[in-house]
């Protein structure tokens, strides 16, 4: 009888962990985790290099529209969606911006640097 009383028993404990417990997850730090994995510099960086960042970062800090992807609708859809889309886009939009002022300070290092070159190559082919 207690053979039999201990395998119901060790059956309900095996129900009761079947279920996720979801009340620890942090669903802001997971956003946030899951947009560094998601980010992409490229165009960022590409668009701060080219100069159009002078345009796009205020743009950027206006825009709040960050598209999240399809693989991570399950997550929004489930009790902490809100907190992980929040999470996702703050951290998103902070690496895009991230991205072009890097971009720009390598535009901004690239025209001094051109244009002392120029101007000690203009001096010295007049100066003589």
């Amino acid at each position: 009888m207690t053979k039999y009383l201990t395998l119901l028993l060790f059956i309900g404990l095996s129900w009761r962990k079947a279920e996720p417990d979801t009340s620890e997850i942090d669903y802001y730090q997971m956003g946030i985790e899951l947009a560094n994995e998601d980010f992409d510099p490229a165009l960022s960086y590409m668009t701060g290099c080219s100069g159009f960042g002078l345009y796009f970062i205020p743009l950027n800090a206006i825009i709040s529209n960050v598209r999240i992807p399809e693989k991570h609708t399950h997550i929004l859809d489930s009790n902490g969606g809100k907190e992980f889309g929040k999470g996702y886009k703050k951290e998103y939009k902070r690496l895009r911006m991230k991205s072009m002022n890097k971009g720009m300070t390598h535009y901004f290092i690239g025209l001094g640097g051109i244009s002392i070159i120029l101007l000690y190559g203009f001096t010295f082919a007049w100066g003589h």
